[in-house]
């Protein structure tokens, strides 16, 4: 397939439509990049340099050497004991500063209120996880992830995965995220730690996250309200069901994976 780089949107004068051909934007952020597809007999038109032609296009989100982040991993961390409790950490998402009037920003928990822009602006509540780097799976994408925003110690576990990829936007985005519970063995973590410019971390029950569903201030879609809404639906049943968490089991479905894993401090 043709591919051609341009540097801003006007440029598209100068660059010749041919079907099928890519045209990559460079980087306008520390993260995104657009890209424009020729593509006859789509709505929006553009002046190419031969003509008038029709065209799609998407963002890409980029890592720090230009290359394409094309998927990410979150985990759904579960502490043991009862009643269970679910490690989630406080982003700072610039969108969210966008909608200050229109969402709720304080938590409501069984030890009473807390108000999320006391750790930023743009605080938006989330289930950890991040980009799976080059030469990295899946799982060990996740395992990272999990180690540094969360501060929890080496320690074993059972992970679920689904093993298909989810389009968090796919009408404007080319990336896909995995998603997936662990059940930790321990129940130690940290309240703070210092990845990705600092992170507050908690730990709440299902009753907890429920509750903040319903009252809004738990937002979040790709790393929260849809992972949840599948953590019920499958990991749960899963385990209320089997007796053996392990892969191969006639009560697995194949929108899921098990393992027994080990969580590792990454250096």
């Amino acid at each position: 397939m043709a591919q051609e780089i341009a540097r801003v949107l006007s440029d598209l004068s100068q660059i010749e439509w041919a079907k099928g051909k890519r045209i990559v934007f460079e980087p306008s952020s520390y993260r995104h990049r657009q890209v424009i597809e020729c593509m006859p007999g789509r709505p929006f038109k553009a002046r190419f340099a031969n003509g008038e032609f029709s065209y799609i296009a998407y963002w890409e989100l980029v890592r720090g050497d230009g290359s394409w982040n094309k998927q990410g991993v979150n985990l759904i961390p579960v502490l043991p004991g009862e009643p269970k409790r679910y490690l989630m950490v406080v982003e700072q998402r610039a969108p969210m500063g966008q909608y200050q009037r229109d969402i709720r920003r304080t938590l409501e928990l069984s030890s009473g209120e807390l108000d999320l822009r006391k750790f930023g602006p743009n605080s938006s509540l989330e289930f950890p996880g991040g980009a799976v780097e080059a030469g990295e799976t899946v799982v060990l994408a996740g395992l990272k992830e999990l180690a540094q925003e969360t501060g929890i110690p080496e320690q074993p576990g059972i992970l679920y995965i689904n093993p298909h990829p989810i389009f968090p936007f796919v009408c404007d985005l080319a990336h896909v995220n995995y998603m997936g519970a662990i059940f930790l063995s321990s129940s130690e973590f940290a309240k703070q730690v210092q990845n990705d410019g600092g992170l507050r971390v908690l730990a709440l029950t299902a009753g907890e996250i429920e509750r903040n569903i319903g009252n809004g201030v738990f937002c979040s879609m790709n790393a929260g309200l849809g992972m949840w809404y599948w953590f019920e639906r499958t990991v749960q049943i899963l385990r209320f069901a089997a007796s053996d968490w392990r892969s191969p089991h006639p009560l697995i479905p194949k929108s899921l994976r098990a393992y027994e894993v080990k969580v590792s401090i990454p250096n």
